[in-house]
């Protein structure tokens, strides 16, 4: 399979002066289209990857056995294919089935990052721009000040800079309410920011880009990302809605407790009405192959342009007490379309570039991440939220580092 190389990341500049938002054109890479069989993740043999799994599976066995997590599924995939997929623990406390890559987890706010690239497949087909105005769709959509209102673009949502307060109205999506119901709300809230100047994050409002799909395409969101997204990347477990969920025969229940000391919870239907921030369910081996795209190297579902559009650095996140900006050599830290931008720069890693989000719903715990200089994508779901999650990461590319300087 040729291999299609993700571009460097562009700063990309979302300016508002009263008129239409405009994006920035770059150049990016050209790539020859081939055939690509859904699904088919060829599998990487390096001489450091043994090295490499033998360290990874004590690392979460030994997480499992000293009680930090009742379960996790794990994938690791290079460019070059996939190095590692398996599951560790129990899907139940009190229960013998252990987890494997065939588990479903609920993915939280990982879902997000499916609603940018799915975006993009849309822009791809010309069927919506980045710079499309919300309330031009939505007529529900409705802000305290009408200007703010009418300058409101689908990459405002996408990058948490509407200038809505910080989680606005996330209360009601846990509430479930119907989203345009949420969204003739908005109103009432004054305390409005600049907009495209500063990050906020929320759930409401960007699940609000999943409704501007809707209404765009004629289509449901559930509808639009299997036919999008699941289908040709062969994500055969992928759903979107609780029912789905609910119908699959091997899934990691919600966990609450630690040190040991685990109790299921009931899967809930919270955020199946703000799928595009939160309802997504996958098992580990459709987050292979979903990384596998973040790579770069599914060109066939989504063109590298629209890829570097999704994953760019669009406006600066200055959340300094979030776990990630004490991972070791953090420097800065920027949100895209659905996904964070962190860059790294240590003695012991040298310079990074991390593609990163994590998410929680309902009990359980995910972590996705892709480093630019390793080309090497990462993916855990627990069904439990833990202390492990907010070092997982970095510990994982500490030992991927230390396996090649092994050998």
């Amino acid at each position: 399979m040729k291999k299609i190389l993700l571009a460097s990341i562009l700063f990309i500049v979302i300016s508002c002066n009263g008129k239409r938002p405009t994006i920035q054109s770059a150049v990016y890479p050209a790539w020859e289209e081939e055939e690509i069989v859904p699904g088919a993740l060829p599998t990487r043999e390096a001489a450091s990857d043994q090295v490499f799994i033998a360290a990874l599976e004590d690392y979460f066995n030994s997480a499992y056995k000293n009680g930090q997590i009742i379960g996790a599924a794990v994938a690791i995939v290079h460019k070059d294919g996939l190095i590692y997929q398996g599951g560790f623990g129990k899907r139940k406390a009190g229960d013998t089935h252990p987890i494997d890559e065939n588990t479903v987890f609920r993915i939280g706010s990982l879902s997000k990052g499916f609603t940018g690239i799915l975006g993009g497949t849309l822009v791809d087909e010309g069927k919506i721009d980045w710079n499309d105005l919300i309330h031009e769709q939505i007529p529900e959509f409705r802000l305290a000040d009408t200007t703010h209102t009418r300058q409101v673009s689908l990459a405002h949502l996408l990058s948490h800079s509407s200038g809505m307060p910080y989680h606005t109205y996330t209360n009601l999506v846990e509430a479930n309410l119907p989203l345009r119901e949420i969204a003739e709300q908005l109103a009432e809230v004054k305390n409005l920011q600049p907009l495209g100047e500063i990050y906020s994050y929320q759930n409401a409002v960007f699940a609000l880009a999943g409704t501007y799909y809707e209404a765009a395409t004629g289509q449901d969101l559930p509808q639009l990302l299997k036919e999008q997204v699941f289908e040709p990347l062969g994500m055969s477990s992928a759903s979107a809605t609780y029912d789905a969920l609910l119908a699959s025969k091997n899934i990691a229940y919600p966990h609450k407790g630690g040190g040991g000391h685990w109790w299921p919870q009931k899967i809930n239907q919270k955020y199946y009405n703000a799928i595009s921030a939160g309802g997504i369910n996958a098992n580990i081996d459709d987050m292979a192959k979903w990384l596998y795209l973040i790579l770069g190297q599914r060109p066939d579902v989504l063109s590298p342009k629209n890829l570097n559009t999704v994953l760019s650095p669009r406006i600066a996140t200055k959340d300094y007490y979030r776990y990630y900006n004490k991972w070791p050599g953090h420097q800065s830290s920027y949100y895209g379309f659905g996904w964070r931008m962190h860059t790294f720069d240590s003695p012991e890693q040298g310079q990074d570039t991390l593609i990163h989000h994590g998410g929680y719903v309902n009990g359980y715990r995910s972590e996705i991440a892709m480093s630019q200089d390793e080309d090497l994508g990462i993916c855990i779901l627990f069904n439990s939220p833990n202390a492990l999650s907010r070092t997982c990461v970095p510990d994982i590319l500490k030992l991927y580092r230390k396996s090649k300087d092994a050998l």
